[in-house]
């Protein structure tokens, strides 16, 4: 072949390539623009992780006027400035040149230097081929702030810095807090005012937020803007695609109608940050900090509503008969993908003192479908078969009764051919309760537990047993949205009036005898 024949297919190639990443119709596209510009500028591969393209159409949805806030927490040197600010910034201004930026970090000369590594990209050879129209404006264009002959603009500032009468389009926040700052209240509300008064007032056109960072305190500016506006999954406004670097079980990312299923112990960055180096970090980082900043959990793993020290646990000796339930808190929408979900089964009886006592007996915990949670409610038909089903009618709810019959039919038909036993346990489906909030429904636990009339078998599933403690000590009553996968449908047993308790049982003399000797608060035994 000649030479002047393969260039001609290079440059056609090239055309090729390059009409693709101007259409910028989707995440393909701006990922095809990385990497060309990676080839061509940094002279290096891009070499795309598993969560690249979930992130990538996030970021054009923004674009798109699709969502306007977005919320991208991961660990330090993952990479989140350059996808968001050098690499995102500078394709949507070549894709519309008359659009306005704004950039934002803790640091003033951080804001430069970034802007610095955006222009520089802008004013590449690559990037001229690919956008020959973008022309800096001679009359502003310094290295932090500039303007577009047709318009467009870029301004870099920072917390406590000015950008005072000017608009934008797109708000990038990366990182406003210091790491070193976390714990500063004082620190937390300087950069939230910044973003309160000096970014939201300056919003125009597409009216974007883009926040990315390492999660570093419950408080920080993306753990207030969220428990302030909500996220977008419980109607509220933000998005949020959280990327710890490590994960220990199966999990599933997902971003509107898109989802990334993650298997364990897959790094964030594989190539560059693998398991020796996460594991290195482990070990030098205190636990606070490595759960925060590279785990990107910045909750309290205790509130204070519920304490470590009313958890009771129990065994059979201290348990009489008592009438059983499975409780089930649907999925909050219909769709059939995996989701977190809690089962508990809960028992309830009253001695002679007429006092209803709650033992939460045991029960499941995992990410599944509607399938899928079918088949572990059955499972705990078979372990507990007087124990009848109760499921709220809200969201899922209708569609897993339907399921959950067919799957008692045919498990039914299957055990009966191998003489083994069906299951036969009674379904209710209980309205969901408009009038309160879930809070207030789990906040009905809180004098039980202070009075170790709500106890726990001690002999539990242990990975449901484990989610449960951690969903009690976490909740805060003032939060919106807890995680309360678990505690929310056990609150229901002391809500539902299905749930009544067997009464009046007497207790047999050796266990009269032991709970005199053991005292107080009916003589439950702590572990």
């Amino acid at each position: 072949m000649s030479i002047t024949k393969t260039a001609g297919k290079e440059l056609q190639r090239r055309n090729i390539r390059n009409e693709i990443i101007r259409r910028g119709e989707n995440g393909e596209s701006f990922l095809l623009y990385m990497e060309t510009v990676f080839e061509f500028h940094y002279k290096k591969t891009y070499v795309r992780t598993w969560w690249d393209e979930q992130l990538a159409q996030a970021l054009m949805d923004v674009f798109h006027g699709v969502i306007d806030r977005l919320v991208v927490s991961m660990p330090p040197r993952h990479g989140k400035t350059e996808r968001v600010v050098r690499m995102f910034g500078s394709y949507i201004q070549g894709l519309r040149s008359s659009l306005k930026i704004q950039y934002g970090t803790y640091s003033g000369t951080l804001s430069v230097l970034t802007a610095v590594d955006t222009k520089d990209i802008m004013e590449s050879e690559i990037y001229r081929e690919i956008f020959p129209e973008v022309a800096f404006n001679p009359k502003l264009n310094l290295k932090e702030h500039w303007k577009l002959t047709a318009g467009g603009e870029f301004l870099a500032t920072s917390v406590g810095g000015s950008n005072t009468g000017i608009g934008a389009d797109i708000f990038f926040g990366d990182d406003l807090l210091k790491a070193a700052d976390a714990d500063s209240k004082a620190r937390r509300d300087e950069a939230y005012n910044f973003y309160n008064s000096s970014v939201l007032t300056r919003l125009e056109g597409l009216k974007a937020v883009i926040l990315i960072m390492q999660r570093l305190h419950e408080d920080d500016p993306a753990g207030r803007v969220i428990k302030l506006g909500g996220l977008a999954e419980h109607g509220g406004l933000w998005h949020e695609l959280r990327y710890p670097i490590i994960n220990e079980k199966r999990e599933v990312y997902k971003y509107r109608n898109t989802q990334v299923i993650r298997e364990p112990f897959t790094p964030l960055d594989p190539v560059r940050y693998g398991l020796d180096f996460i594991e290195q970090q482990k070990k030098e980082m205190s636990k606070v900090e490595f759960k925060r900043q590279y785990m990107q959990d910045a909750e309290v793993s205790e509130a204070g509503h519920f304490k470590r020290e009313d958890f009771v646990y129990v065994s059979d000796a201290d348990l009489p008969e008592m009438y059983r339930y499975i409780l089930v808190d649907p999925a909050e929408s219909e769709e059939a993908s995996a989701d977190d979900r809690g089962i508990p089964v809960v028992g309830k009886w009253t001695d002679a003192s007429e006092i209803v006592k709650t033992v939460v007996l045991d029960g499941k915990y995992g990410k599944w479908d509607v399938y899928g949670t079918a088949e572990q409610i059955i499972s705990l038909m078979l372990k507990y078969p007087d124990a009848p089903v109760l499921i709220e009618g809200a969201g899922g709810g209708l569609s897993l009764v339907k399921v959950l019959r067919r799957e008692m039919l045919v498990y039914n038909a299957k055990a009966q051919a191998q003489g083994k036993p069906q299951v036969s346990n009674g379904i209710t489906v209980f309205k969901p309760d408009n009038q309160s909030s879930k809070n207030e429904g789990i906040k009905l636990m809180t004098a039980p537990m202070e009075h170790h009339t709500l106890v726990f078998y001690k002999f539990m599933d242990t990975a449901f047993m484990e989610q449960m403690e951690k969903e009690f000590l976490k909740f805060n009553p003032e939060r919106k949205s807890n995680t309360d996968n678990i505690i929310d449908p056990i609150s229901k047993s002391y809500i539902l009036p299905q749930c009544t308790a067997k009464k009046n049982l007497p207790l047999k003399p050796e266990q009269v005898q032991r709970r005199k000797k053991k005292g107080k608060n009916g003589g439950w035994s702590k572990i």
